[in-house]
């Protein structure tokens, strides 16, 4: 957990939210995400109302990733998995870690169950 302290991991485009719903359902699932379900704490918690709390969300950024400072830990050459995507090449992905904060003013849209947005992605958990 220590290596995503004080980032923000983004992956760059939706095909992995289709292809790979299984790696972003405890993302989604538990109350707090992977700085809840993956400590012992969490684990020992006899509530299980807390663990359920909050509703899945995708927030939608638009961000500069130009900015080596900012955007760290891409996974690859980002042109490439744009042009792969739009191509629509099965496997594209790639992750981003921003070390910033994410101004409002980059915010696109927040997509929850029941919102065409979220919906698109069938296999992504519900509540």
């Amino acid at each position: 957990m220590g290596l995503r302290k004080g980032k923000v991991c983004l992956v760059a485009n939706a095909q992995p939210l289709h292809e790979m719903a299984g790696n972003f359902a405890p993302l989604l699932a538990n109350w707090g995400g992977e700085a809840q379900y993956m400590t012992n704490a969490w684990e020992q918690l006899d509530c299980e109302r807390v663990k359920k709390l909050g509703t899945p969300s995708i927030v939608v950024a638009l961000l500069d990733v130009a900015d080596p400072e900012v955007a760290v830990g891409v996974g690859h050459e980002l042109i490439y998995a744009f042009v792969a995507s739009h191509l629509g090449m099965a496997n594209v992905r790639s992750r981003i870690d921003f070390e910033s904060d994410i101004p409002s003013s980059c915010i696109e849209g927040v997509w929850q169950p029941g919102s065409c947005g979220y919906d698109q992605f069938t296999r992504l958990p519900r509540s």
